[in-house]
This record gives structure tokens, sequence and C-alpha cells, in this order.
């Protein structure tokens, strides 16, 4: 089930961003402080009354965290707004299960005649996400090298919401 995150899904957050992401995951205060300073739930994305928020979706199946998406809301005056992803994360047993797919179509769902446009950056050598963001349409539109702490380079994709 797609649902959105809240403060009870904590430690399973950080459990499995542990796991996807060992040595560049965010802190537990950082999840924390994402999962908090949403402002709204999926039926008042509209109603906000802040033009600035972080949302974060999970996949759960019988209050099992599968996998998640975190993304940062920014909201402009005509109605528009962008949406960065700063993560996607799926344990490892569920891998090649269609979760990531899922949950990126969700988002494109809730923010879908909202003038969003998408944007993320992810490594060049990771291979299976790019080929995830190629099969939901985003558009590459950079490469920044040395991006990554091992100065990896990061290929950046947008991608339009209509």
């Amino acid at each position: 089930m797609i649902e959105i995150l809240s403060l009870a899904h904590l430690d399973q957050l950080c459990s499995l961003a542990e796991s996807c992401f060992p040595s560049t995951s965010y802190s537990p205060s950082d999840y924390q402080y994402y999962l908090s300073f949403h402002s709204c739930g999926e039926s008042d994305l509209d109603a906000s009354q802040t033009n600035h928020y972080y949302l974060c979706i999970g996949d759960t199946d019988k209050n099992e965290l599968r996998g998640y998406l975190l993304v940062e809301v920014l909201k402009f005056i005509e109605g528009e707004c962008d949406i960065h992803i700063y993560e996607i994360g799926v344990a490892s047993s569920f891998r090649k299960q269609g979760i990531a797919f899922n949950l990126l179509t969700s988002l494109f769902e809730m923010f879908k005649n909202k003038k969003a446009t998408v944007y993320l950056e992810v490594r060049s050598s990771n291979l299976p996400a790019i080929n995830l963001y190629k099969k939901c349409n985003f558009e590459q539109i950079g490469i920044r090298k040395y991006y990554y702490e091992n100065l990896e380079s990061a290929i950046e994709f947008k991608k339009e919401l209509e």
C-alpha cells in the first residue's frame, strides 16, 4: 500500500535508509524533521498554507516499510511547483518488483494538473536508477561533475507533470 509516511514510521524509515545508503543517509533527526515538516496530506496538497514542505511516501505491506520516496516541494504564486527528489530507497529483498516505479507514479498522480516539475540527481554509476527514470520519461538535463563525496558525477533529470 502506498501511503504518506508520518513520525510513526521514523524507526523503519531510518533503518531502511541506512541499509539503502549506508555511508550517505541522513541522520535520524533529519528524517524526523522531514516527517514532521510536511504540511498536508494527499487530499489537501493545494490547501497547504506554506510554499515549502517535505513529503515522504512509502510502500508498506503488513506494517513493513518496503520502500520510500522523500521529496521537497516548493510552491509558487501561480500554483506551479518544483519537486526535488531527495531519496528513493527500496529494501534489497523487495527490489526489482516495481516498488520504486509505483512510488514515482504515485507522486506523479498526487501532483497531476498542478504544473509541477520534478528534479533529481543520480550517481552516474547507478544504472538501475537511471533506467527507472528513463522509463518514467524523465529528461536528462545535465551532468554535475565531482558531485558526490567520492568525486563521482551526478546526472541531472527533470520531468514536467501535466
